[in-house]
């Protein structure tokens, strides 16, 4: 199957050589017809010239093709391995924000659980102020900046060692994972103790939901299922697998989870706090 693919790869980008040959081949069959005793004669021998040339450019063209893409062979493997850590860490991240912010399994794979809805749901829920299950002990908003800038960090390393081996699609996808960078949460609270700002302390009061980021996330993540079934089917085995999706962990009373109550009585602290800086300001 692969093999039939690369042939068909290789009619599509030589367009023109193949409509060529086409034109050259069905001139020596007119020939062959339409030319009398001449043309019976001198037809059969063009026809087979120009399939013998046909058949010998793409001949080469194949084994450069074939002998190009076993050279490449560690050279993919080893971007799908940075591009599977990557995912790995940013899928994690998100799971585990899930699990202990909302703690129910209604999510059912990644793109379920990386969808508006969802996101929205850990946005909402994910308490920043309450410990992450980390060593050293550390409050979640400190996490998601570790863990953010962690990503950010190895996608610019993924540019750096494989930007001319990724596919169009990949790189751009890993360079929307650098371009929509995480703004820390540990700078944001501090400016807020220093001017006194009563922001809810709800993950979404402190970061914004960028959809490109997700998108990539997933597109990457899925090109890691499919990179993965090349490689091992070219027999490079020596891999990892991509991060498969299993049910979430239930809970009942999620560790880090804000409460309704709580979140609406902050939010109405915060709504106060911009009403008497509004009415602060001197009229116009």
């Amino acid at each position: 199957m692969s093999r039939l693919k690369s042939a068909v790869q290789a009619v599509k980008e030589n367009v023109f050589l193949v409509v060529l040959f086409l034109f050259l081949i069905a001139s020596a069959l007119i020939v062959q017809e339409c030319c009398g005793a001449y043309g019976a004669s001198l037809g059969p021998n063009l026809l087979s010239e120009f399939i013998g040339a046909a058949i010998t450019v793409y001949g080469i063209d194949f084994l450069i093709r074939r002998r190009e893409e076993k050279r490449l062979l560690p050279v993919r493997a080893a971007s799908y391995e940075d591009v599977r850590i990557m995912a790995h860490w940013a899928l994690n991240l998100w799971k585990a924000a899930y699990e202990k912010s909302v703690g129910n399994a209604d999510p059912t794979s990644w793109r379920q659980l990386l969808s508006d809805e969802f996101v929205q749901r850990v946005m909402i829920s994910l308490d920043i102020a309450r410990p992450a299950n980390i060593l050293p002990p550390a409050p979640w908003g400190n996490y998601v900046d570790h863990e953010m800038q962690r990503i950010h960090q190895w996608a610019e390393k993924i540019l750096e060692r494989h930007s001319s081996a990724l596919d169009p699609e990949i790189h751009r996808a890993v360079y929307s994972i650098i371009y929509y960078k995480h703004h820390s949460i540990a700078n944001l609270q501090q400016h807020d103790r220093r001017d006194r700002i009563p922001r809810p302390t709800n993950l979404g009061s402190y970061m914004p939901v960028i959809r490109e980021w997700f998108d990539a996330v997933i597109e990457l993540h899925e090109w890691t299922i499919k990179m993965h079934e090349y490689l091992v089917g070219k027999g490079i085995t020596r891999i990892h697998a991509p991060y498969h999706f299993v049910t979430l962990a239930v809970t009942d009373a999620p560790d880090a989870r804000l409460c309704p109550e709580d979140l609406t009585q902050q939010a109405q602290l915060f709504q106060s706090w911009q009403q008497r800086q509004a009415n602060a300001r001197p009229a116009a």
